[in-house]
């Protein structure tokens, strides 16, 4: 759809949305939202921006309320930090041999209720995309905060279709790498975005019998596009 030409309607449809979905028992079809999104832009590559309330809970990916009635403070409780399903954690990566990013905006529903961010969040953590939850999420708390980070979102420095692969010299291997990635064999991350806010780490390991003086690690980032020097600086 061409904006310049279509603005009219554009701006008519979202001011429809919020009478057409009044009803208290609209469901949420997260996973065909994004399947359809998908087929969109996977022959060009890009990102996918979400704007997602409340728990997923009709079609592809639906999701049950994992938080039961009196499970608070049970020793349960830290099964909620996992994912409860596979299919975001797959649409993610399978997105990335397609070259597409992911970024979440999340919130819970006006009443608060669970929203299963551990689980939905991996559309993120495996695309090199970011996350942000809005809890209890209220239009006078939280709107201008939503305004300042969706605009920061799509305007800041970023690379598209990255690939960084880290290597070290004898004596000294990588134990693990930590940050938003897919990470394709032993040491090569699949990033289909990366913006300058994006950092990532990765632990060393020294060879006991290690006896050289020198022990480096070499760290290589091609890309094709973007603003490279505010999105990869060493630290």
């Amino acid at each position: 759809v061409n904006l310049s030409e279509s603005r009219a309607l554009i701006v008519q449809l979202l001011e429809s949305l919020a009478e057409r979905h009044e009803a208290s028992d609209v469901e949420h079809a997260l996973g065909a939202a994004l399947e359809a999104a998908s087929l969109v832009v996977r022959h060009v590559g890009g990102k996918i921006v979400v704007l997602s309330a409340g728990l997923p809970s009709l079609g592809p990916g639906a999701l049950s309320n994992r938080v039961k009635a009196g499970s608070v403070n049970d020793g349960n409780e830290v099964k909620l930090v996992g994912r409860a399903d596979e299919f975001y954690k797959t649409f993610a990566i399978e997105g990335t041999r397609s070259q597409i990013g992911v970024d979440l905006f999340h919130a819970t529903d006006d009443n608060g209720r669970f929203a299963d961010f551990a689980t939905v969040s991996d559309l993120c953590r495996f695309s090199g995309g970011q996350a942000q939850f809005y809890n209890d999420f209220s239009y006078d708390l939280h709107a201008e905060r939503l305004r300042a980070e969706l605009a920061h979102t799509l305007t800041r420095p970023t690379a598209w279709e990255a690939v960084m692969r880290v290597r070290c010299s004898k004596g000294i291997k990588i134990e693990n790498f930590y940050g938003n990635f897919f990470l394709r064999g032993r040491d090569l991350m699949a990033l289909p975005q990366v913006s300058s806010d994006q950092a990532f780490a990765l632990s060393l390991a020294i060879d006991a019998s290690n006896e050289s003086d020198l022990l480096a690690p070499s760290v290589n980032a091609p890309f094709t596009g973007g603003v490279p020097s505010a999105c990869f600086q060493a630290a």
